[in-house]
């Protein structure tokens, strides 16, 4: 009897802690899902709010220790990290700061739409997880940076619409993730740079509305995946080269008001 007793306690116990053990296990993993913002980052956040001249009621919930519920951040629900910023069409009056570089797992960079103004800055090529930057319709000018080259994880950058100036720099070459890039409506010249004949993943090009000069190099003919391309409102001149013929996707060629002259190529 009393072995009877000790086998049936025995096994009560067994499932207490069984029970127990598992109640305990979920509590932990659902502790480990609650993950809160980075607080390095929460105040990069404030910081860069806090510059804007024109303070915007869409962003007053910004407020409280969890930035990972404020309009317009999402951070990773593993790491709390911030990992897109969209602030699109939002009124916003202010530059973008140097120390916008904090958000070290940001992957999606949107601001469009807004009034941003001065410079483009150099530490934006510190971000090395961006996948998109989306600066267009906004009053930023000087030139675009060559840390751009830094983003090896870029695949969308349209800076479309402001007021940039200098040279496309060579270092943008180097994206070789880049599918879609759209600099048009700005106010730079020079030349097109050779490299960006490297950018074998590029399906959208759109350099057109701005000062570019020199000729169309041949080196785009190595833009296998290329459907749209165009280059036109610009100072273009020369002859449209042979290259050309080697696009075998495009399917829309914009060239005009340029100073291009010669044949069009038979291999079009």
């Amino acid at each position: 009897m009393e072995a009877t007793k000790f086998i049936v306690n025995l096994t009560i116990l067994f499932l207490f802690f069984q029970t127990y053990g598992a109640s305990s296990s979920n509590t932990m993993i659902k502790a480990s899902s609650n993950v809160t913002c980075i607080q390095r980052e929460r105040q990069t956040l404030l910081l860069f709010r806090k510059g804007f001249t024109k303070q915007s009621k869409w962003l007053s919930p910004w407020t409280g220790l969890e930035c990972c519920g404020w309009r317009g951040v999402r951070c990773d629900t593993r790491t709390g990290h911030v990992v897109s910023l969209n602030l699109c069409s939002n009124g916003i009056n202010s530059t973008i700061p140097v120390w916008l570089s904090n958000l070290t797992r940001l992957v999606h960079l949107e601001l469009f739409n807004n009034s941003f103004h001065g410079g483009i800055p150099d530490s934006i090529g510190n971000l090395s997880s961006l996948s998109t930057i989306d600066l267009q319709w906004n009053q930023l000018s000087g030139p675009i940076p060559d840390s751009i080259g830094n983003l090896s994880s870029l695949s969308t950058i349209d800076l479309s619409f402001n007021q940039l100036s200098g040279r496309i720099p060579d270092s943008i070459g180097t994206l070789s993730s880049l599918s879609y890039m759209d600099l048009s409506d700005n106010q730079l010249s020079g030349p097109i740079p050779d490299s960006i004949g490297n950018l074998s993943s590029l399906s959208h090009m759109d350099l057109s509305l701005n000062q570019l000069s020199g000729r169309i190099p041949p080196s785009l003919g190595g833009l296998s995946s290329l459907t749209y391309l165009f280059l036109s409102g610009n100072e273009l001149n020369g002859s449209v080269p042979e290259s050309i013929g080697l696009l075998t996707s495009l399917q829309y060629l914009l060239l005009t008001d340029n100073k291009l002259s010669g044949p069009i190529p038979d291999s079009i």
